[in-house]
């Protein structure tokens, strides 16, 4: 049985320096002022990367939707202790029914939903409280 051992070689330049590889080559002092460009220009790449991968992951809704109920039931007890029970109960005996498009009591909510939600007309703060109401409920059980 043959062994073959393999050496390291060294590349030897002109001025009589030598070169081993695998180890890091310094090609001597950079600047601060061209060390702090060169540092903003990498983080304004990683951070246009970042947005950019942020933006296609918020194109998803399903995937957004889903990723926010996920992280709700793992860091909530009272949903993950009353909402299992009833999410078993459901994936063992599925049942769709199918709401009318206007709900009891939610013309309001239905005009915003034909409308588009009129985002326009409406400031900020007004939005908010109009999604802090509890949705009507469904007759259809």
């Amino acid at each position: 049985m043959s062994v073959d051992v393999v050496e390291h070689s060294t590349v030897t330049l002109a001025a009589g320096e030598r070169l081993v590889p695998n180890r890091a080559v310094r090609f001597g002092r950079v600047p601060k002022r061209e060390k702090a460009k060169i540092l903003a220009a990498m983080q304004s790449v990683n951070a246009r990367s970042q947005e950019k991968a942020v933006l296609a992951e918020l194109e998803d809704n399903t995937r957004v939707t889903a990723a926010i109920i996920r992280a709700h039931m793992d860091t909530c007890d009272f949903t993950r202790d009353k909402v299992a029970p009833m999410l078993q109960q459901a994936r063992a005996h599925p049942s769709y029914t199918q709401c009318p498009p206007t709900l009891r009591g939610g013309e309001a909510l239905a005009h915003l939903v034909r409308t588009g939600g009129s985002q326009g007309q409406r400031s900020s703060s007004s939005r908010a409280l109009i999604f802090r109401k509890p949705l009507p409920p469904c007759d259809n059980h």
